[in-house]
């Protein structure tokens, strides 16, 4: 019960990684604050949480939006932690197969969401006099392992995180970015697929590299980041890839 009587919002909450991060800080104590983009999810997490004895709530919105931002850190009151997971892919497409479009969409969720999100879990954080802010990065954030725009966007979190961790360490506050190798998720299932000839001959080398981890193998490095164990963490980058990048 590590995050008994601690608040913590997870973006992302209803699916995937997200999901399984925010179930593990419920059956820690901790009162979680689920945000999703759609609305059934959110019911149901605050179903399984509080159904498992968990204090949970929670409101569905979309993450670029600064209005919806202000009003889920409202609702949740005070902000120990804030776990920024929501994030989609783009397909693994190189440059010369990445819209505009898809460019600006993966930028605006991956990289501008988590900026919005920290910056209004800032304030109650700074009144508190403490706070951890965990980003979800990926082991696309340290190398070429992904498309043009996730791969963009995940490096820029990354150098995100250091900038908030820079500034605000004096207030109390850390910020640690998790850089998860291959996990099973919603991300990877429902994204369309480049099928070329280039995309195709790059998955099958990496098809040959560690077997995939398990979203609780990365939610056991969230919450110890998150926790007082780790309390001289802070501006770091955790990659947690089973080995990936030693490959």
């Amino acid at each position: 019960m590590r995050f008994s009587g601690k608040t913590v919002i997870v973006t992302g909450g209803g699916s995937g990684l997200g999901r399984e991060i925010a179930l593990r800080f419920g059956a820690e104590g901790a009162r979680v604050v689920v945000s999703d983009i759609v609305p059934a999810r959110v019911e149901e997490m605050i179903g399984l949480i509080t159904g498992a004895g968990g204090h949970a709530l929670g409101v569905a919105g979309d993450v670029t939006d600064p209005a919806y931002a202000d009003k889920l850190v409202a609702l949740a009151g005070t902000v120990d932690v804030l776990v920024n997971s929501a994030g989609i892919n783009d397909g693994a497409r190189p440059v010369d197969e990445t819209g505009i479009d898809l460019w600006k969409r993966v930028i605006e969720v991956n990289l501008t969401g988590t900026f919005i999100m920290a910056k209004a879990a800032l304030n109650p954080m700074l009144e508190a006099g403490r706070g951890v802010i965990l980003n979800i990065s990926s082991v696309a954030g340290v190398a070429p392992f992904a498309g043009a725009a996730y791969t963009s966007s995940k490096h820029a979190v990354i150098g995100l995180t250091k900038s908030i961790a820079g500034f605000y360490a004096e207030d109390g506050i850390r910020c640690i970015a998790i850089c998860p190798g291959t996990v099973p998720s919603n991300l990877s299932e429902n994204q369309p697929k480049s099928t070329s000839a280039r995309v195709l001959r790059r998955k099958s080398y990496r098809e040959k590299r560690p077997a995939p981890g398990t979203p609780r193998q990365i939610a056991d490095v969230v919450l110890f980041m998150a926790s007082d164990d780790a309390s001289y963490v802070n501006g770091t980058a955790e990659v947690v890839d089973g080995g990936l990048l030693a490959w």
